[in-house]
C-alpha cells in the first residue's frame, strides 16, 4: 500500500469512529473539539509530509528541504503531545484547567525531555 492511501486509511480510521460515537452521543462534548483538533493535526501533518517528499525528489536527487524536514518533525511532536495531552487528561478530568494532576504533569514534562 502506498503511504498516501495509508495516510487516507488513518484518516477514515478516526474520523468515521469520531463521527458515529459524536452523532449517537457516546462521546463528552468536552472531547469533541479537542478530537477534531487532533483529526487537523493528522491531516495537516500529512500534507506537510506529502509536500516535503514531492519537493524532493528530482531525477537527480533524493533530498529533501531541510526547512520542510523541521516543519514535518515539529508538527509530529505536537500532534504526540495533544495526543497524550488528550490521553491522559481522561485519566483525571478536573473540573478546571488550572487543577492538572501530578501524573499528568510529570509525564508531560518527561515527554518534552524525552523528545528534545
Amino acid at each position: 500500500m502506498d503511504p498516501p492511501a495509508l495516510g487516507r486509511l488513518i484518516g477514515a480510521a478516526f474520523l468515521i469512529p469520531l463521527v458515529w460515537l459524536g452523532l449517537t452521543g457516546r462521546l463528552e462534548r468536552r472531547l469533541v473539539p479537542k478530537l477534531l483538533g487532533l483529526f487537523v493535526l493528522g491531516g495537516l501533518q500529512g500534507a506537510v509530509g506529502w509536500f516535503m517528499v514531492a519537493s524532493g525528489f528530482f531525477p537527480d536527487a533524493t533530498a529533501v528541504a531541510p526547512a520542510r524536514l523541521v516543519a514535518h518533525l515539529g508538527l509530529a511532536l505536537l500532534l504526540y503531545g495533544a495526543v497524550l495531552w488528550t490521553a491522559l487528561s481522561l485519566l483525571s478530568p478536573g473540573p478546571r484547567v488550572q487543577e492538572v494532576s501530578p501524573t499528568l504533569e510529570a509525564f508531560t514534562w518527561a515527554t518534552l525531555g524525552w523528545s528534545c
